[in-house]
């Protein structure tokens, strides 16, 4: 079975909480494994340019270990996609982030699409992506790293920013932080606002699927 290296950039020695986003692609996309680690030093993930910066060497360092194991493509569950491009250029195996991934499918779904995150600004890597397609972007209240969206609470302020983005004419809505995957939100903002909700970690599936499985597929 093809198999891909997914790298966490939340660390964590809770077995459950580093395989979950791994176990939610091998659910979505059958015939491809995913085997999960984390990188180092990184308690509350990515989640601003500073956190983006420490993280991109150690992606790197780890994208190639998982291919002098073998792995058919690497995916980096992080909307803000540290590393990638770096070990894109290194690495003979694709290098695949979640925020690139999430930003392609939006836009090719809306040439209106609201991006809803955790940071101040929408992530670079989806920001290049949306260009003039990036229509409007949110915040939800009290929202500032990953680990505040495991409050079960929270989920009412993201749905709120996902109206908010709604309401100023977005035809989609992409999430920009692979936490919102880990609390499976895009099925009530799907709910809420009636449009497609882009998950970034099934969009990183979606690319690592083609990569890993379709290609080898092919005469």
């Amino acid at each position: 079975m093809a198999w891909a290296g997914l790298i966490r950039v939340i660390t964590t020695d809770d077995g459950r909480t580093l395989n979950l986003h791994g176990r939610q692609i091998e659910a979505a996309f059958p015939g491809l494994r995913a085997v999960s680690r984390c990188i180092q030093d990184h308690p509350e993930g990515v989640h601003d340019t500073a956190t983006e910066a420490t993280a991109a060497p150690l992606v790197v360092r780890l994208a190639g270990e998982f291919q002098d194991e073998g792995a058919s493509t690497v995916l980096v569950s992080c909307a803000a996609d540290p590393g990638v491009a770096e070990a894109s250029r290194r690495l003979r195996i694709p290098v695949i982030g979640a925020g690139a991934s999430t930003a392609l499918i939006a836009a090719g779904l809306s040439g209106k699409v609201g991006v809803v995150g955790i940071s101040d600004v929408v992530p670079e890597a989806m920001a290049a992506v949306l260009g003039r397609r990036l229509l409007a972007y949110s915040r939800p209240e009290g929202v500032s790293t990953t680990l505040d969206l495991l409050d079960p609470a929270i989920k009412e302020a993201v749905v709120s920013a996902a109206r908010d983005v709604a309401r100023a004419g977005a035809g989609v809505i992409a999430l920009a932080c692979t936490g919102y995957a880990t609390i499976g939100i895009a099925s009530l903002i799907r709910e809420a606002t009636g449009l497609h909700v882009v998950d970034p970690v099934m969009a990183l599936g979606l690319f690592g699927y083609y990569t890993a499985v379709l290609e080898a597929r092919r005469p």
